[in-house]
């Protein structure tokens, strides 16, 4: 009887983890749609897309285009010798945030400061 519990205790466990790892991997980053990088914060998706005179993000909401309209933004750019750069994030249509004027570099680390009325999220990537 007792190895009977076992069998049923551990098989039990075994469904709930399995369980528990496939609504977990419902949920992973998405893939880049405009050939970019890719990062969630608070079940937001944010695409970063280098572009020689600046960058966009565009913005998604589980799979589906975030209108961006009242979003704001900064972005702060790390260079891998040292140097900091900065640039206004705006709204430039549909999902899409953007600035010009910056040249990025492979490598460069990118803090994105997003705001909408209500919430803040900071997104970090790195220029592929």
């Amino acid at each position: 009887m007792l190895k009977m519990w076992r069998t049923f205790i551990w098989s039990f466990g075994s469904l709930i983890l399995a369980v528990a790892g496939m609504s977990a991997y419902g949920h992973g980053i998405a893939e880049p749609r405009h050939g970019g990088v890719v990062q969630s914060a608070n079940d937001i998706t944010f695409e970063f897309v280098s572009l020689p005179e600046g960058a966009v993000i565009y913005v998604f909401d589980h799979d589906e285009e975030y209108g961006a309209h009242q979003m704001t933004g900064k972005l702060t750019v790390l260079r891998s010798e040292g140097t900091k750069l900065e640039a206004d994030l705006r709204f430039s249509g549909g999902n899409r945030l953007s600035t010009t004027g910056l040249v990025l570099a492979r490598g460069d680390r990118v803090v994105a400061t997003i705001s909408e009325p209500g919430n803040a999220v900071l997104v970090r990537f790195t220029v592929k």
